[in-house]
Order: C-alpha cells, then structure tokens, then sequence
C-alpha cells in the first residue's frame, strides 16, 4: 500500500458499521470510535496482504473487537445524544434504538456480539463465526429468533450519530505503531 487509498476508502466506506457495532455491543460512541481507530491503525499496515488473502471484513472486525476487548469496560447501552437529526422519521428511529438496546442487553455477551455482528455489520454466519473464532453451528446457536428483524436493526442504528472518519488520525496512529515497533 503505497498511498493508502485503497486503505482510506474502506475505512471511509466501513466507518459507520464498525462505530454502530461497538455502540450496540454497549461501548460508549466515543469509546467505539477511538477503538475503531485503535484496531484500524493495527492493521493500516497489512491490509493489502489482508485483501489478498482472506476476508477482509472478517479481519477488521476482529482488529476492532480485540481493541474493544483491550479497553472494555461493562456494556452501558446509555446512549444519550447520539440520535442524528438529519435522519427523516427521527422519533421512530429513536424508539427503535430504544427499543433495540433493551433487546440487546437482555441477551448474553455471546449472543449480543453474534447477533450485532450478523445484522448491524451484515457479516455472514461463516464470518461471524471467523471473526468470534467459533463454529458456524455456534453462531447459527446464539443468533436468537427472538431479535428484530434485520432491517429493524439497520433502522435503528442510522439514529446513532457518527463523526466523519478520521481518517487521518488513523494514519498517524498507524505511523506511531510502526516507530515503536521499530
């Protein structure tokens, strides 16, 4: 990766799932953000390898949820201020988010990361199950039938509002991650 661009523009196009993932796996936006940056910088690096050679969606969300799991604390699904205002139908979106991280927080820590990763992230069952390091029979186990349905999900987390990608700071932090490791 010479210039990144390949790079740049993933991340610019993965930005949203990644944020909205962590937050309804129960990590404040801010926190999902700067671990989003974290897992990206780590991988900045090898990513055409990474394109090459497997599933890079797969890769990148495991990036992310190992920074997640470096700096989890306990899932909060206290997400004041974070409904976007541009979006059209905004008190349906909010009381589907609503409505979403109360679901959420009533499975357990396994189901919620396969069913966040299933469909906020669209990840397949074979990726999920990558991605977690788990069977597929495991992941088709923890996805609940008592979830909303996906477009529920991809509703309500359009109501959480994102910063533009920074890219640039994960360029930096990428570059930060180098010098010390050389």
């Amino acid at each position: 990766m010479r210039d990144g661009t390949d790079f740049a523009s993933y991340m610019v196009a993965r930005w949203p799932a990644l944020v909205r993932t962590l937050v309804l796996l129960g990590s404040t936006p801010d926190q999902a953000e700067t671990d989003v940056v974290e897992g990206l910088a780590r991988g900045r690096s090898t990513f055409d390898r990474a394109r090459r050679e497997g599933d890079v969606d797969a890769w990148v969300y495991r990036l992310v949820l190992d920074a997640r799991g470096r700096s989890a604390g306990p899932a909060s699904f206290d997400v004041p201020g974070v409904v976007d205002p541009t979006i059209t139908d905004l008190e349906d979106r909010v009381a589907q988010l609503e409505q979403l991280k109360l679901t959420l927080a009533a499975l357990a820590p396994e189901e919620r990361e396969a069913v966040v990763l299933r469909l906020v992230a669209e990840l397949d069952t074979g990726q999920v199950a990558d991605v977690l390091g788990v069977s597929v029979d495991v992941v088709e186990a923890r996805l609940s039938d008592t979830v909303p349905p996906p477009y529920v999900f991809r509703e309500a987390s359009e109501a959480i509002a994102l910063r533009v990608a920074p890219v640039d700071l994960v360029r930096d932090r990428a570059r930060q991650r180098r010098r010390r490791a050389v």
